[in-house]
Formats: structure tokens, C-alpha cells, sequence
């Protein structure tokens, strides 16, 4: 974890990472701003569980 590598923080004891992650499958009718927006949505998750944490998200593609 990023706090094994005790970097100094102007505002906090040591600086901590938290994560949000998205995925997509190949193929899948999505744009790469849909695949941020993902991205940026499970990062809300990760931050409200505290530090240190990663949250996912995949897009897939749609059945019809």
C-alpha cells in the first residue's frame, strides 16, 4: 500500500490512496468518457469506506 512508502503530506501524517476503477468489455458500445464516468463513480464509494481502498466498476456490453 502507499503507506509503506511513508510519503510526507503537507496536511495529513503520510499520504494514502484511494481508488476508483472501470472496466470494459471488448466490443461494448461505450466511449471513453463513458468508461471515466465510471471510473469517477466508483471512486466515491472508495473514498467513503476510508483510506486505502479501491472500488470497480464494468461497463458490458447490452444484450438485444
Amino acid at each position: 500500500m502507499s503507506e509503506n512508502y511513508a510519503i510526507p503530506h503537507l496536511h495529513a501524517s503520510r499520504v494514502t490512496l484511494s481508488l476508483g476503477v472501470a472496466t470494459v468489455t471488448p466490443n461494448a458500445p461505450y466511449s471513453e468518457i463513458d468508461l471515466l464516468a465510471a471510473a469517477d463513480k466508483a471512486l466515491y464509494p472508495a473514498k467513503q469506506h476510508g483510506r486505502n481502498q479501491v472500488r470497480s466498476r464494468t461497463l458490458q456490453a447490452v444484450n438485444r
